[in-house]
Parts: C-alpha cells; sequence; structure tokens
C-alpha cells in the first residue's frame, strides 16, 4: 500500500512519462519480487493494472 498512500510513488505510477514508471515498476519489483518473471503477454496486463490502481486510489 505504501507505493500508493505515498504521492511521491502514485505519482511515479500515473506519470505519462515512461522513465517516471519504470522507476516506479522497479521499486514495486525490487519490494514484492515476483515468483516467477512475467511472461511477454503478462507485462502490459501487469502494467495496466499497476496504473488503475493508483489512480483509483
Amino acid at each position: 500500500m505504501v507505493f500508493y498512500a505515498a504521492r511521491h510513488w502514485r505519482g511515479l505510477a500515473l506519470s505519462g512519462a515512461d522513465e517516471d514508471f519504470w522507476a516506479f515498476h522497479a521499486e514495486f519489483v525490487r519490494r514484492l519480487p515476483n515468483e516467477s518473471s512475467l511472461r511477454t503477454t503478462a507485462k502490459p496486463w501487469f502494467i495496466h493494472q499497476l496504473r488503475m490502481i493508483a489512480h483509483t486510489i
């Protein structure tokens, strides 16, 4: 929840700049590592979900 509650992380997640979003994504994965890497087809879905949750909050 810290990623969405903190203005800094939420701002990066919602940023239109790819560099900002990927900084958010890298920190998200660092703190909450996946048990296995996402397949190529899952990455767009995952990125969309991160942004939608941040926008909703």
